[in-house]
């Protein structure tokens, strides 16, 4: 049994062993099994002061509530250096004034907050940073009431099976996305991964259309996505029978070309949105058609 010492200690002695050069923390687990920290000279002086529901309230409770007021959070004004941001929406231009130097906090985010890159606030290269709820963000107080955004999640998550892959949530993603790689960087155009869901094939459904479809008639893409048209067909006594597309209904580009009789031909193309498509000249045999759209 460890022996029980019952001899007083004070702020004063515990400053006598601990490092002078940087802070210390307590780190303390609420009952929703989350971490926070707590500075440790902050817990003794409460100790010291007797105070122990202080105490007791200070340990329970390792995310405190702040708020955004017009475009500050005051994070000097937390009882923790856990924060949890209660606004779910707003700009944060400065946290406070009132913390000291040097002061190092957690923040776990509510809601698309943006963190405004200044004078007082300065963010990763210069630019603003914009939270989702769940987000967790390391900030830390330089000289001068100047703070800075040493960390923060991000919605970027790589998954196992064979070779890891990076998934984006596109719809909260803008501007270009650049992605360094050991030979190079790709960059990913602004929209491009909200606009996946347009790529060819993405939603759409083959369907014959050979009923409403005949040689000698012009169709168009008429809606936001490329369609792909799939033609069989025979030229009998034909000469020619060529498969076009147009950007405008007048200027044609042959596709497939075919210049002798009895031939069987078989033509898949991609048609881009807002062009036209056809087979030009007269009648063909054994006509088959279907499209993806």
């Amino acid at each position: 049994m460890p022996e029980l010492i019952d001899t007083p200690v004070t702020l004063g002695s515990f400053a006598e062993i601990l490092p002078a050069d940087r802070d210390l923390f307590l780190v303390v687990t609420g009952e929703d099994g989350q971490e926070g920290r707590v500075q440790l000279a902050e817990a003794l002086s409460v100790i010291e002061a007797g105070d122990l529901p202080a105490l007791a309230s200070l340990l329970a409770t390792p995310f405190v509530d702040r708020a955004i007021v017009s475009t500050v959070l005051d994070l000097g004004a937390a009882a923790t250096t856990s924060v949890n941001v209660t606004s779910t929406s707003g700009t944060i231009a400065s946290l406070g004034t009132s913390a000291p130097e040097g002061a190092e906090y957690l923040l776990k985010m509510n809601g698309a907050v943006t963190f405004t890159h200044g004078a007082s606030l300065v963010c990763p290269e210069a630019l603003d940073v914009v939270a989702y709820s769940g987000m967790m963000v390391w900030v830390k107080k330089d000289a001068g009431n100047v703070w800075r955004v040493l960390w923060y999640t991000n919605r970027v998550r790589v998954t196992g099976g064979g070779a890891s892959r990076v998934i984006f949530n596109g719809a909260a993603l803008s501007g270009n996305i650049t992605i360094t790689l050991p030979n190079g960087a790709v960059t990913i155009p602004a929209g491009t991964l909200a606009a996946a869901s347009t790529l060819l094939g993405i939603g759409q459904t083959w369907t014959e259309v050979t009923a409403s479809r005949a040689s000698g008639v012009s169709y168009q893409n008429t809606s936001a996505r490329p369609m792909q048209v799939a033609i069989w067909y025979g030229l009998g006594s034909a000469a020619t029978r060529n498969v076009q597309v147009s950007p405008d209904n007048t200027n044609w580009s042959n596709v497939l070309t075919a210049d002798t009789s009895t031939q069987s031909l078989r033509c898949n193309m991609i048609v881009p949105p807002g062009w036209y498509y056809r087979i030009n000249g007269g009648a063909v045999t054994n006509l088959f058609w279907a499209e993806l759209s």
